[in-house]
């Protein structure tokens, strides 16, 4: 069996980008809202933060509403929302705002839980 050489790895690679004031650069995100794009920009959630998430999720796994909200005021720039607003989001909008979000944080959510796409990054963090 032929194994792959591996890449050395470049610490730009593991690190989220940052700007000269150590702010943590928004990145672009496309949401599809009953089948019309939107562009927004957020910013990534950090380990710790995306734990005290999963610690308190639903026994399904899932985020609360006041959850979702909290995570939309600290991570989505663009546009921006307080937290009051961010309770009043409209679901259809809500919930591929924060998938956004834990994308853009390194979480690959699509068709998981929250806390199974958590466990299942986790996971591959320490098999690597």
């Amino acid at each position: 069996m032929k194994t792959k050489k591996a890449k050395k790895l470049d610490i730009e690679k593991t690190i989220f980008e940052r700007d000269e004031n150590k702010t943590l650069i928004p990145q672009k995100r496309i949401i599809d809202v009953e089948g019309k794009e939107y562009e927004i920009k957020v910013i990534p959630l950090l380990r710790g933060e995306l734990r005290n998430i999963l610690l308190s999720a639903t026994p399904s796994g899932e985020t609360t509403k006041d959850q979702d909200a909290e995570i939309v005021a600290k991570a989505c720039v663009e546009p921006n929302y307080t937290v009051e607003k961010a309770k009043d989001l409209k679901p259809q909008f809500c919930k591929p705002i924060v998938n956004a979000i834990l994308e853009a944080s390194g979480v690959p959510i699509k068709g998981k839980s929250f806390k199974k796409a958590f466990e299942n990054k986790e996971g591959s963090e320490k098999k690597n």
